[in-house]
C-alpha cells in the first residue's frame, strides 16, 4: 500500500471511531486535527502520530491559535529562526496570523516594553545584541491559551485513550523564549518521568516538538511540552472537577494560569475580539 492510501486509511479510522469532537460535544462533522500542527513544523514535514476527530467548528474557529503558536516559538533570534522570517514559509505563516488572528500583531505591538540585550550565539561563540521584549498583551494571552488547552486535551486523549469528559478540564501554562526559570523546570520533570515525541521510521520531531509526561491511563494526565525551543507548556488535565484539587499542588504561575473545559475553546477567541 502506497504512503498516500495509508494516511488516508488511518485518517479514515479515527473518523471512524471517534465518540465525538476531541474539543468539545459535537459528534458530526469531523474533521482530522494534526496537533500539534503541520504549520509548526519546518518545510511542513510533520512526523504521522496525534492525530484526533475534531468538528469543523473547533478545527477551523481555534486556527487562528495555531498560527499564533507557530509565530511565537520561533522568536529565539538564532539563525534558523532568523532565516524562517524571511522565507516563502514565513511570509505563508504571517499570512494565515493577519487572516485567522488579525488583531495580535498591534496588539502586541501596543502591549509590550522593550529592551537591548546580549546573548551567546551558540552557532559563532560570539555575543550579538538582540531585543528582549516583555509581551503583556491579553489577546496573546488569550490565544496561546486556547493552543495550550488543544495540546492539553489531545495529549489527554492520545494517552488515555478518549476525549477530556466535558465534566473534566485542563489547567495550563505557556512561556516565551525560556521564560521558565531551570530551578522550576527541574522540579516539574521529577514528576514526569516518560517521554513523548513523534516518530516515523528514524525521522522524528527532536528540536521542534517534544513533551515529558506522566499519566494514570484513566482520570489524570501531566506534561511539560517543548514546541521548538521558545514556547514552553504545562499541561495538568483531569477527567472530574473532583480531581480538581491536584491544581493547589502545582507551583504559581499566575500570569499565565489558564483552565479550560471542553467545548468553550472558541468563547476565549471570542473575548478576544
Amino acid at each position: 500500500m502506497g504512503a498516500a492510501k495509508q494516511k488516508k486509511l488511518v485518517k479514515s479510522k479515527i473518523l471512524q471511531n471517534a465518540e465525538r469532537c476531541v474539543y468539545c460535544a459535537n459528534k458530526s462533522d469531523l474533521t482530522i486535527e494534526h496537533m500539534p500542527p503541520i504549520s509548526i513544523f519546518t518545510d511542513r514535514l510533520r512526523p504521522a502520530g496525534l492525530m484526533f476527530a475534531a468538528c469543523k467548528d473547533c478545527n477551523n474557529g481555534s486556527s487562528g491559535a495555531d498560527f499564533v503558536a507557530n509565530i511565537f516559538s520561533r522568536l529565539s533570534g538564532r539563525n534558523e529562526d532568523e532565516k524562517f522570517w524571511a522565507s516563502k514559509e514565513g511570509k505563508k505563516a504571517f499570512a494565515g496570523l493577519d487572516k485567522f488572528a488579525p488583531e495580535v500583531r498591534a496588539d502586541t505591538l501596543r502591549n509590550h516594553t522593550a529592551k537591548p540585550k546580549w546573548v551567546l550565539d551558540a552557532n559563532t561563540g560570539l555575543y550579538k545584541s538582540m531585543i528582549s521584549m516583555e509581551l503583556n498583551s491579553p489577546i496573546l494571552k488569550n490565544y496561546l491559551d486556547v493552543f495550550a488547552a488543544k495540546i492539553g486535551m489531545t495529549l489527554f486523549c492520545e494517552h488515555v485513550g478518549n476525549p477530556l469528559p466535558l465534566k473534566g478540564g485542563v489547567q495550563t501554562f505557556w512561556f516565551l523564549n525560556e521564560g521558565i526559570n531551570q530551578k522550576q523546570v527541574r522540579a516539574i520533570l521529577k514528576i514526569l518521568p516518560l517521554h513523548g515525541k513523534l516518530k516515523q521510521g528514524t525521522f522524528n520531531s527532536d528540536g521542534q516538538f517534544v513533551y515529558r509526561y506522566n499519566c494514570d491511563g484513566k482520570s489524570i494526565f501531566a506534561a511539560l511540552v517543548l514546541i521548538r525551543s521558545d514556547l514552553i507548556i504545562l499541561v495538568f488535565a483531569v477527567s472530574d472537577l473532583k480531581f480538581r484539587e491536584c491544581f493547589d499542588q502545582l507551583p504559581l504561575f499566575e500570569r499565565t494560569a489558564n483552565f479550560m473545559q471542553p467545548g468553550h475553546l472558541l468563547e476565549k477567541l471570542i473575548s478576544a475580539d
